[in-house]
């Protein structure tokens, strides 16, 4: 028997292939029978052996119907993982679904075992579905099942190498391209209702990426689940990207630290947020030297198509929106930690998803999901000019930003800083001089959404010219005050130097520069007189 196994530019199907590849690597065949599996290349991988398709179907059944792999699939709640009496009941190995007994824990019990939050009223020792499966419990059952028989992985891996095999392609096993109802048939070309047929080997590396324990997934308070899988990516580099998620870059709902809801490091408020959350690990978790397993530096910049998945799966499974997000290979580079402000009692590398972003919190505005697809804009223009426009949404929604931590807030000038220097053709005094300007303006005039307003609409070097010498007005008006006096000057140099950007070709990046600190400015100001400093 001699099987290829190709990519097919489906990003559900190739990502169970890197599935597949690994199983294989650990799958035991018949004694005295000879398998060989080639190298991955850029296309996929062979294997080749004396085994008949029912011996390759019951090594393949035997690796994916283990207890092993069915409890990585039912991760526990918080309480079975540290409190022994919560955890989930146990048959034969194997966590048993929807334990009804609810034991009572006690607020001292809870602490004790160091539960985060507080105690729910019965706690809950049972297990359930992870999110990221697209199948039913019935369906997935019946895959798993150790005896094998109809709808499983046995059946499955015998028809996948068996030639000239045909099968239907179920939203179960694919939903990329699936529209409609729970685990319905694939739609064909539009002009028809019948289901899309591939070859049976089509469908086992589909199925594996169904059962895959590590697609990145976040699950949101709805019950929706969101999950991304890469696109257009070689099949070594894939391999390799598959082992960095699975052993460095991503939580385990069932490890310490897990969460049910997603096992990306946070939570992200929307999808570009969240796929922004998982590249951030991505590369804090590169490995100091290249190996056959690991992500290198190359190798992710190289990541630049991304599939966003949306789908619930309660009892039953309903396919939503598929999204294709691109992400520009300089996004890497302003994601690297940078060295914290100098003003820090201690010197330290700060990350900006980790100690910034993850912090911004707006009701009913996604803030995190409009910095991150300002990021992933393909051009420095026109990403700083979305920048600015978050910044002075930010502003503009202060009121809705209780949650947002103290200290992140603080430092999105620091990092949207640093992006500048990435961004802009100015030089760092040209640069400082804007950034002075844009928070002296922010700080003095925090409620007056009129003059700021005037700087994020500025449209051409005749309105920046006129909003400076405004400005200036108001400030020298404001420092004549007893209370106020010399709090807020600017040096000639430093005003010169921007009234020369605003008569060059810079002048919009000059504009866009003083708004966006003017509103982090306004913004940081107000924030803290309207909630207590923490």
């Amino acid at each position: 028997m001699k099987t290829e196994w190709r990519q097919k530019a489906d990003s559900w199907h190739d990502w169970g292939l890197c599935e597949l590849y690994d199983l294989l690597q650990e799958c035991e065949w018949p004694s005295g029978r000879v398998v060989s599996l080639s190298e991955p290349d850029a296309a996929g991988f062979t294997l080749e052996g004396d085994i008949t398709p029912l011996e390759f179907g019951a090594a393949v059944h035997r690796q994916m119907s283990a207890d092993a792999r069915w409890n990585e699939l039912h991760p526990r709640f918080e309480e079975g993982k540290k409190i022994t009496r919560c955890a989930p009941k146990v048959e034969n190995g194997r966590r048993v679904t929807g334990e009804k007994c609810d034991p009572k824990v006690t607020k001292a019990e809870w602490e004790a075992n160091a539960c985060r939050g507080n105690p729910p009223q019965n706690a809950r020792n049972k297990c359930q579905r992870m999110s990221s499966v697209p199948l039913t419990p019935k369906a997935l059952e019946a895959l798993l099942l150790p005896d094998g028989g109809a709808a499983s992985f046995q059946e499955i891996a015998v028809f996948a190498v068996t030639p000239d095999k045909v099968a239907d392609v179920s939203q179960g096993a694919n939903p990329v391209a699936a529209k409609h109802h729970s685990n319905g048939k694939l739609r064909g070309p539009s002009a028809s209702n019948s289901a899309r047929e591939e070859s049976s080997a089509f469908l086992l590396p589909c199925f594996l990426a169904s059962v895959s324990a590590w697609k990145p997934f976040v699950k949101d308070p709805t019950g929706d689940c969101t999950l991304f899988l890469p696109d257009n990516v070689p099949f070594d580099r894939a391999l390799r990207l598959w082992k960095h998620l699975r052993y460095h870059a991503l939580v385990h709902p069932d490890e310490p630290g897990g969460a049910m809801y997603r096992n990306l490091p946070y939570q992200g408020d929307g999808e570009e947020a969240q796929l922004l959350v998982l590249l951030d690990s991505l590369q804090s978790h590169l490995a100091p030297m290249r190996s056959a397993d690991t992500l290198d530096e190359d190798d992710i910049r190289e990541l630049n198509d991304w599939v966003a998945i949306n789908f619930s799966s309660g009892t039953n499974v309903n396919v939503g929106v598929v999204h294709r997000i691109e992400v520009p290979g300089s996004l890497f580079a302003l994601l690297e930690p940078i060295a914290s402000p100098h003003y820090w009692k201690e010197a330290t590398q700060l990350s900006f998803v980790a100690d910034c972003l993850s912090g911004v919190r707006v009701e009913n505005v996604p803030m995190q999901t409009h910095i991150a697809r300002a990021l992933f804009r393909p051009q420095p223009a026109t990403t700083w000019h979305d920048l600015e426009s978050a910044a002075f949404l930010l502003y503009k929604n202060t009121d809705q930003a209780g949650k947002s931590t103290r200290r992140a807030v603080r430092l999105l000038p620091h990092f949207f800083h640093f992006f500048a220097t990435r961004m802009l053709s100015m030089n760092e005094d040209q640069l400082s001089a804007c950034r002075k300007i844009g928070e002296l303006a922010g700080n003095a005039f925090c409620r007056d959404v009129t003059l700021l307003s005037r700087f994020h609409n500025c449209a051409n070097p005749d309105n920046l010219r006129e909003n400076l010498e405004l400005f200036a007005f108001r400030l020298m008006k404001a420092s004549n005050s007893d209370d106020r006096a010399g709090l807020w000057h600017v040096s000639p140099k430093e005003f010169g130097a921007v009234l020369e950007l605003a008569a060059s070709p810079q002048w919009e990046a000059a504009s866009q520069t003083i708004s966006l600190f003017a509103s982090l400015a306004a913004f940081n100001k107000n924030l803290g007189e309207t909630k207590p400093q923490g």
